[in-house]
């Protein structure tokens, strides 16, 4: 009986040694995301649910959850996962999608990420007088135009700006206050 009881312990040291290292394994940060989400499938195996595996894990049933979708994803979409042809974030929708449904839309997440955003550029016409706002930094009532301008709102940097004189602060004297 004595046997049995040590066997036991054994057993139960051994699983706790799988599931450290299966723990340590999932926060490596070189660790394959496949590999990654064996490891999380696992735990689960063990603990039973994916709440409590992202509690251990420090996790939100959430993330569990994702990387768990990546199992579900066709062989081959699962490849491109590895090869880092196919992101793992759309891949983690992608995994949740039924199996028919996958291939097209791994199709277009890979194509969006191939085309990369084009940046528009404004044509003469669609270039209008607001571009200068406030006269910042514009000769006295000019706009971007060239035209002469009604009024200058703010006439920061402008040289009507620079124009204006202050008064003094102190009008007894004449000179600047100085504060004790």
């Amino acid at each position: 009986m004595d046997v049995e009881m040590f066997d036991d312990d054994l057993a139960a040291t051994a699983a706790d040694i799988v599931e450290s290292a299966l723990i340590a394994n999932i926060h490596r940060v070189d660790l394959p995301p496949r590999d990654q989400a064996k490891a999380i499938q696992e735990l689960v195996q063990i603990h039973g649910s994916q709440g409590e595996v992202a509690r251990r894990l420090g996790k939100t049933p959430a993330w569990v959850s994702q990387r768990l979708a990546l199992l579900e994803l066709t062989p081959e979409l699962q490849e491109q996962v590895e090869t880092g042809e196919l992101k793992v974030e759309p891949a983690r929708r992608i995994g949740r999608l039924p199996r028919e449904k996958q291939a097209g839309e791994a199709r277009k997440a890979i194509a969006a990420t191939k085309a990369p955003r084009q940046r528009r550029t404004l044509g003469a016409e669609e270039v209008s007088d607001a571009s200068t706002v406030n006269a910042v930094n514009t000769p006295e009532d000019v706009s971007a135009s060239g035209t002469a301008a009604a009024s200058t709102v703010s006439a920061v940097n402008t040289s009507e700006a620079q124009n204006t004189e202050r008064p003094p602060q102190n009008e007894a004297d004449g000179q600047a206050r100085r504060l004790p």
